[in-house]
């Protein structure tokens, strides 16, 4: 008895990779199984052990049957989490708490494996340290002879963007001087302007901050 049943979960255990993995079946007839990593209204990415990471057409889809959670994001809103089997041309989701909650293919808009969703809740609220683009620009402008001028540019430009939002931040500022024999000696000092605003995903701008401080042009007798 106990070399049958030795030989019974030895016998089983090939079929163990396709029992715990995820399947998908193409109306074609095809089926694929892996690992389903992510979705949406277009297309599915499904990663397979020897053939890699494969994109499925999302119409061309017929079965969906999932043994871990997924992230189900609908277009209320709303987010079911379990895995995911197809009934009647719906989806059901096993959550572990609503029970098998049955949605509409067409009201589905995403579906993450819990790395996506980490990845993706990372994108919507990013540390403000990170993603920032920009750059500082100085020149510097020296004549001498029959002139003798002074130009010194100074600029400064940052821009951050998230899915959900947009800072920009910028600063400038000029400085000139001219101490050629027989002129006037000046030294102008253009406005240092500096500015931020937060730009929603819709567009509009919110929260915008600038300031401006100056030197006005001074002659020295």
């Amino acid at each position: 008895m106990r070399n049958f049943f030795t030989l019974a979960v030895l016998s089983l255990l090939p079929l163990c990779p396709t029992l715990l993995a995820d399947q998908i079946v193409l109306k074609n007839g095809d089926r694929l199984t892996g690992t389903v990593v992510k979705s949406d209204e277009k297309t599915l990415l499904l990663k397979t052990e020897f053939a890699g990471d494969v994109t499925l057409q999302w119409p061309a889809i017929d079965q969906i049957s999932t043994t871990q959670p997924l992230h189900v994001s609908l277009r209320n809103g709303q987010t079911v989490v379990g895995p995911v089997s197809t009934a009647d041309g719906k989806l059901a989701i096993a959550t572990p708490g609503q029970g098998t909650v049955n949605e509409p293919r067409t009201e589905v808009t995403n579906l993450r494996n819990e790395a996506e969703w980490t990845t993706y809740q990372k994108s919507l609220h990013p540390p403000i340290t990170r993603g920032w683009e920009g750059g500082a620009n100085v020149g510097f402008a020296l004549t001498r002879g029959n002139s003798q001028t002074k130009n010194l540019a100074l600029a400064f430009t940052a821009d951050r963007r998230t899915m959900t939002d947009r800072i920009v931040m910028y600063a400038n500022s000029v400085y000139a001087s001219n101490d050629a024999p027989g002129a006037v000696p000046t030294t102008t000092a253009t406005p240092f302007r500096a500015g931020s605003a937060t730009i929603a995903t819709s567009g509009r701008a919110f929260s915008p901050s600038s300031a401006a401080t100056s030197r006005p042009t001074s002659c020295r007798p």
